[in-house]
């Protein structure tokens, strides 16, 4: 069963609650700070995804002068045997929260997921128009204590804890009709930074 309710009692507030797909981050295909979505599908990342079950708001200002518009985002999403099961450890209520800023026609968000189901995560992302067709726009991601899969020198698969690994790793996109090129940096990979000119 799913159900959405959305109030809107006037136009800096709104109030979400069921399941919501929620869509932070500005990748086209991957998103670093995507902490309370459902990952995308790198050959399909205009593919609808199921959202979770959650309870959010929204509050907006607007402003006249260099900072345009802020807008804070909390959200709570719970996790349990019955509701969100895939999100992580079951039996948590998992605060999460972004801030909006439109700044000289930049975007800025800065997000945040605390520890529960998933380890704590912060992030901020970028986006802003060079001209008409020319976009530039990152992300960068902290997860506390994140495990992932890496390889001896013999390619042989090793699970090692990279908060204590401290590796770094930075991916930087270019787009354009030759392969993109990736680097990577040594030093510590719970955090990612995505960058990427379109």
């Amino acid at each position: 069963e799913e159900f959405n309710l959305s109030l809107k009692p006037h136009a800096g507030f709104t109030l979400d609650a069921g399941k919501v797909a929620m869509k932070w981050g500005k990748g086209y295909a991957w998103n670093p700070v995507g902490f309370v979505e459902r990952p995308k599908d790198p050959n399909d990342p205009e593919l609808g995804r199921e959202g979770f079950t959650l309870l959010a708001a929204d509050f907006i200002r607007n402003f006249d002068g260099p900072l345009q518009t802020v807008a804070f985002t909390p959200v709570l999403l719970p996790a349990n045997s019955d509701v969100n099961n895939s999100f992580g450890a079951p039996n948590h209520v998992n605060a999460a929260a972004k801030l909006y800023l439109l700044y000289r026609d930049t975007d800025i968000d800065f997000l945040f997921l605390s520890n529960g189901s998933r380890t704590r995560r912060y992030g901020v992302d970028f986006s802003r128009n060079l001209s008409s067709n020319l976009e530039i726009h990152g992300e960068w991601a902290r997860i506390e204590d994140a495990q992932r899969p890496v390889t001896d020198a013999r390619e042989r698969p090793q699970r090692r804890d990279v908060a204590r690994a401290r590796d770094q790793q930075a991916h930087v996109h270019a787009v354009a009709r030759r392969r993109p090129q990736r680097l990577r940096i040594r030093g510590a990979a719970d955090e990612v930074v995505h960058l990427r000119l379109e």
